[in-house]
């Protein structure tokens, strides 16, 4: 019997992750927006990086995030992928309602170049967030990601699906 784990960490709960046993997690760091992993398929004894994100609404806490993933740059080249609600449209094209400014931005647009990620292809909701106003006051916006590295992309097997506005699964055959 495949049996599913499931560790729910930071102590705020913001962050789950669920796995089979067939693969093991080595939780390398946890802070109160992201958990950075190891995870290893037994049976075809391969590892790649995973950084689960959940970022806080403040501009300056997502700041705070963008500089300390920026310290992962000097990691071994190996398979890479952050995925989740990173608070943050990339492009102006990401929201519908209120224009994205360059300075919005800007941070998590750096963040992707100094990283040399790549947005992983998804399918679902184009937009993941919704403010739920009425009317002209409504605003989506695309806020939850996946990237990979270019180490990431040549073994390719993620796909995020976005159920609805507010959860989302990235999958790993």
């Amino acid at each position: 019997m495949d049996v599913i784990w499931l560790a729910i960490i930071p102590l705020n709960g913001r962050i789950w992750l669920i796995w089979k046993t067939s693969v093991k997690i080595h939780v390398l760091k946890v802070s109160d927006q992201f958990i950075h992993c190891l995870v290893e398929n037994i049976g075809s004894q391969s590892s790649t990086y995973l950084t689960v994100i959940c970022t806080m609404e403040e501009i300056s806490k997502r700041e705070e995030l963008w500089s300390e993933l920026l310290q992962h740059t000097l990691m071994p080249s190996n398979p890479w992928v952050l995925c989740g609600d990173f608070n943050n449209v990339l492009h102006s094209e990401d929201r519908m309602g209120t224009p994205a400014t360059a300075a919005e931005t800007r941070g998590f647009q750096n963040l992707i170049d100094v990283l040399q990620f790549t947005p992983l292809r998804s399918k679902g909701w184009q937009f993941t967030w919704c403010n739920k106003e009425e009317g002209s006051n409504r605003v989506y916006g695309k806020i939850d990601w996946a990237l990979g590295n270019y180490d990431w992309i040549q073994i390719g097997h993620v796909e995020d699906e976005f159920l609805n506005l507010n959860t989302h699964l990235f999958y790993f055959n």
